[in-house]
């Protein structure tokens, strides 16, 4: 089996800010997908700096493993404030997924088969003691959705099955982001 993974994603700065606290990464090979959402601590510049960092670091190790990614930018983003991340690597040849998280970036999915990975409490910058990698199987017309606490956790994913990755991200983040705070999506269509 080779999925065809369709990815959208959409962010935006807390109304009244300038910069974005939350930040995003897609790395796409022939055979593999990341993709990794941060949401840095508070707003304002000092969360963009703490996403930046920690985007700059997962496009640097695409390569990794999710758990290595989390404990690898641990370490380089240490001089932030730190950040909330998940991130999740798709084997687009069988439709392995992996998913790694520290901190409060949730990923929910209407799926074929359970996809509920629970990240570890902690922000990534100050010394995570422990990272857990999880393991699911993905399959055609999984809907796979990463968004921070900025969207509203009480979304219903079902409607957006039918929209495209892109359209479904712009949706999600116009009808579901608080007022009060950085909001961020990423959307994956299996």
């Amino acid at each position: 089996m080779n999925l065809v993974a369709d990815v959208g994603h959409a962010l935006r700065a807390m109304p009244g800010e300038r910069l974005c606290g939350d930040q995003l990464a897609v790395v796409r090979s022939e055979e593999r997908l990341v993709l990794a959402l941060a949401d840095g601590l508070g707003h304002g510049e000092g969360a963009h700096e703490a996403a930046t960092a920690a985007m700059a670091f997962v496009n640097a190790n695409a390569g990794l493993t999710p758990g290595d990614m989390l404990r690898g930018c641990d370490r380089a983003i240490a001089h932030t404030r730190g950040v909330a991340l998940t991130v999740l690597a798709l084997d687009l040849r069988n439709g392995e997924l992996l998913h790694a998280a520290v901190g409060n970036v949730e990923v929910r999915a209407v799926s074929r088969e359970p996809i509920r990975p629970l990240p570890q409490q902690g922000v990534l910058g100050v010394r995570v003691r422990r990272i857990v990698e999880n393991r699911y199987r993905t399959h055609p017309g999984d809907l796979i959705v990463l968004f921070t606490d900025g969207i509203s956790s009480r979304a219903d994913l079902d409607p957006f099955r039918t929209k495209n990755a892109s359209a479904a991200a712009r949706l999600i983040l116009e009808t579901h982001a608080k007022d009060h705070d950085d909001a961020a999506c990423l959307v994956l269509k299996c």
